[in-house]
């Protein structure tokens, strides 16, 4: 069970996980119903669906900027430009695009060095305003009062290089995190196609219809939806055998069968009450 206040990373291998896993985990529940629980019989299934719906309708949270691979990587460049020639340096302005500063003779306007302005540019500018506003300007500094052979400066063109692709690969990783597909086909593991967290078109009388897969529309069946299978699974006693009554155990009996929204499911999570 994801206790209260863990934190979900956005890792891709995660996300992956999350979008390919849960629907293909919906799409394979059983379409039959059997006979009434034991009291407390569903924990387990219960609980591994809890996490499963947690992790589908938790926002991805971004790791402090700190501790990101692109920060990484934007340090290491500073500190390569930091020690590269001084003109160098100045050429790069923290404040503008490339394409606002092509009027500056330095700007290479064809051949190979033009190709690796456009490529570096951007990465060149975060690493410059690093050098100018970061806390980090002070040791930076430090950096510039370096003196290094040809060959050490050759290496350090690589190792910034290098990070580059460090932070390319990053910043890739954060927009697949963040991308709207991804979110969409979350929401859908949770929810259902066309569906939100507000959604109850089903209700007393409907359990039975629903949890064997003999439901209409199709979006109304166990399987197609996390949220469809906790109700399947763990439905309030409302004095309807057909819809669920002893099904989750002792203390479950209430006088309606309210919806089992995400946030009825969070707040058992929070206080344990499944």
């Amino acid at each position: 069970m994801i206790k209260e206040g863990t934190r979900i990373q956005p890792m891709y291998s995660m996300l992956k996980v999350a979008v390919f896993v849960l629907p293909a985990a919906a799409s394979n529940t059983p379409r039959q119903t059997a006979e009434n629980s034991q009291a407390d019989e569903n924990a387990q299934e219960f609980s591994l669906l809890c996490d499963a719906f947690h992790t589908a309708t938790a926002a991805p949270e971004l790791t402090p900027a700190s501790d990101t691979a692109s920060t990484i990587a934007i340090n290491i460049g500073a500190i390569n430009m930091s020690i590269a020639a001084s003109t160098f340096k100045a050429d790069i302005d923290h404040t503008k695009d490339l394409s606002d500063i092509q009027e500056k003779p330095v700007v290479p306007k064809t051949g190979n060095e033009k190709s690796r302005w456009e490529k570096y540019y951007t990465f060149w500018k975060k690493c410059k305003n690093a050098i100018e506003t970061s806390s980090n300007k002070g040791d930076y500094a430090k950096w510039a009062t370096k003196k290094l052979s040809k060959g050490q400066f050759a290496k350090l063109r690589l190792y910034a290089e290098r990070a580059f692709e460090f932070y390319k690969a990053a910043e890739t990783t954060l927009k697949i995190a963040q991308a709207p597909k991804i979110q969409t086909l979350l929401k859908n593991a949770a929810f259902g196609a066309d569906n939100t967290e507000s959604t109850t078109n089903y209700g007393p009388g409907t359990r039975a219809d629903i949890c064997s897969g003999t439901g209409s529309p199709t979006q109304l069946k166990a399987g197609t939806s996390l949220k469809l299978d906790l109700l399947c699974l763990c439905a309030y006693d409302h004095g309807d055998a057909a819809n669920g009554a002893k099904i989750c155990g002792a203390g479950t009996a209430a006088g309606g069968a309210p919806a089992i929204t995400g946030k009825e499911t969070q707040r058992r999570q929070k206080t344990g009450h499944l």
